[in-house]
């Protein structure tokens, strides 16, 4: 099957030709950032997550899918199309989530958001946790992995100077290098640029992979029962040592990388399986596709929707007195909090509204924009 480069969490806004996407990584994808919007939001367990915990594998599997799809080009060309893909819209919307936490909070409405500065805007992205204006918090990944491909494809280059041809190469250059840095952060190297540093180190092996992956995907176990066993047997074994989730974000872990590899790669080959075998019978849905086309709609817009979820809670609370016992000393101080976390619809309700809204305001975009272009095109 012919495939088209897929980029993590960018999509363009034009249709994908149909029977020419890999319909497996499609469904991986809507997996992947229905994880991303899971983790979010506290204290809600779906999809196994007892068993193959999202913070162990989440953005691993991202930068896996990437890795996947990647294609070799001249710097200068990786350079224009990923700073239009991927900086650019980081950036804009970086300054608009600035601009709306710091009304928020001239109205003290919240409390938390850094200041609206040069900094904050332009370098705290590649200088600090880029948790700066909250909003845009998991948008982290998105300058994470513009290094991580940058460098994959200058090492390429580099292999390629050195008539060197395997991938295999870069995953074990990538496994030694993300060994020591993770030594390193657990040494007191966790501040500034080692977020950056460490977060790209991190995710760089599991981009490899995904290359060795595609090199490699005929050879894979194909009796369904037997995979299934065999990667549930190894994630036992971890599961009763390790606690496998981690902080890549907050760079916060306990368990040395190769633990952390291993890890995330039961979690991706477990899901990966699962997507090959439901893609044959959803993977044409057009919901399922459009969610996959738009996932960095998702991650960016997904908890600035949680706070207006909330948001509009109080105020229903307010007028209506319904919705007892809200904890507006929470809402104000933290984007973390969830009316009646105990309640599992309530939170399920979180996750589908997070998702669904950023996706319907981009549709409605889409069609006025549309409109407007074809308005533009009768006048001329």
């Amino acid at each position: 099957m012919n495939t088209i480069e897929k980029e993590t969490f960018i999509h363009t806004n034009e249709k994908l030709n149909k029977g020419k996407e890999n319909k497996t990584f499609l469904l991986l994808s809507v997996f992947g950032i229905i994880f991303v919007v899971l983790v979010h939001c506290k204290n809600i367990s779906v999809f196994l997550n007892n068993i193959f915990p999202y913070y162990s594998f989440h953005m691993p599997l991202f930068a896996f899918i990437s890795g996947y799809f990647f294609k070799n080009r001249k710097i200068i060309e990786f350079l224009k199309v990923k700073v239009k893909k991927l900086i650019i819209p980081y950036f804009i919307w970086n300054i608009i989530y600035g601009v709306i936490v710091n009304i928020l909070k001239y109205f003290n409405i919240i409390k938390y958001g850094k200041e609206f500065s040069i900094f904050n805007i332009f370098i705290a992205p590649f200088y600090g946790n880029s948790n700066q204006f909250v909003f845009n918090i998991a948008a982290w990944f998105v300058i994470s992995i513009f290094f991580v491909q940058l460098i994959y494809i200058l090492m390429n280059k580099v292999m390629s100077k050195l008539k060197i041809t395997t991938e295999i190469l870069v995953v074990a250059l990538s496994i030694i290098i993300a060994y020591f840095e993770l030594k390193l952060v657990k040494q007191g190297y966790n501040y500034g640029i080692w977020y950056l540093i460490t977060r790209v180190s991190f995710l760089m092996p599991f981009y490899a992979i995904g290359q060795v992956y595609k090199r490699f995907e005929q050879y894979e176990i194909k009796n369904n029962i037997f995979y299934f066993i065999l990667i549930i047997m190894i994630q036992c074994i971890l599961l009763q040592r390790y606690n496998l989730s981690y902080n890549l974000n907050l760079l916060e872990f306990n368990n040395s990388f190769l633990v952390y590899l291993v890890g995330s790669m039961t979690g991706i080959l477990f899901w990966l399986r699962v997507s090959k075998i439901l893609s044959i019978y959803i993977g044409e849905n057009k919901m399922v596709n459009y969610i996959g086309n738009n996932t960095y709609t998702i991650m960016m817009h997904h908890v600035f929707i949680y706070f207006l979820i909330n948001t509009s809670i109080l105020i229903l609370h307010k007028l209506m007195g319904i919705f007892g016992k809200f904890n507006y000393n929470s809402y104000q101080n933290t984007v973390w909090y969830f009316y009646n976390n105990n309640n599992a619809a309530m939170l399920l309700l979180y996750v589908i509204l997070a998702i669904a809204i950023p996706l319907l305001v981009k549709k409605i975009l889409l069609i006025c924009n549309n409109k407007f272009k074809m308005k533009t095109v009768i006048k001329n």
